[in-house]
């Protein structure tokens, strides 16, 4: 049992070195690092330490502009008020896109469709196809799609099953006046 003396002595001591943390701003990293959580504002997330996340999701429509040689266009949450998507990035929609050229909030490249915004997206959890009618369909052609981080910024990238090495050109998945695929995309950003 401690005497009242070193009791005091204890509680004295812990008082000193929380008010040494806080005055050097290194209380939050005390913290996050006993609890292995970010604890600041209410932008948690387990395992992450390195600063704040934001849990988003998109509801994105990729389509044939149907205008002249292939031309694409983008709709960030093309259902607005549907619940579709959730705490959307600051985000413009790209109209009639050329392969190597770039709109509003995206660039294509080819097989890559990049999307920039301001914030930082430092994980990409799904992309998942909700509906899909691309190169003229009825040839059987089916195709998947990644999500992957470049830069900070998302790459989205078509691949024709059976072909998990190479993506495939935008323009050839999307040849056709109508052809269209949406997407449901989970991602993280840092603020």
């Amino acid at each position: 049992m401690l005497d009242r003396e070193t009791k005091q002595y204890i509680d004295d001591s812990f008082k000193k070195i929380y008010n040494i943390f806080k005055a050097n701003n290194l209380y939050s990293d005390y913290v996050r690092a006993r609890k292995g959580v970010l604890v600041a504002d209410n932008f948690a997330l387990e395992g992450y330490t390195l600063g704040r996340c934001v849990y988003r999701t998109m509801y994105v429509r990729i389509y044939n502009s149907g205008t002249g040689p292939v031309l694409i266009s983008i709709d960030a949450d093309p259902v607005v008020g549907e619940g579709e998507s959730f705490n959307l990035p600051t985000i413009t929609d790209a109209v009639n896109m050329a392969s190597g050229g770039s709109d509003g909030s995206f660039a294509w490249a080819a097989e890559l469709i990049t999307m920039d915004i301001t914030e930082t997206i430092i994980h990409t959890g799904a992309c998942v196809p909700t509906a899909s009618d691309v190169e003229n369909s009825t040839a059987g052609a089916i195709y998947y799609y990644r999500c992957f981080i470049s830069g900070g910024n998302m790459v989205i990238a078509p691949y024709k099953s059976g072909n998990n090495i190479a993506a495939v050109n935008w323009g050839t998945v999307l040849s056709n006046a109508g052809d269209a695929v949406w997407l449901k995309i989970i991602f993280i950003t840092d603020r």
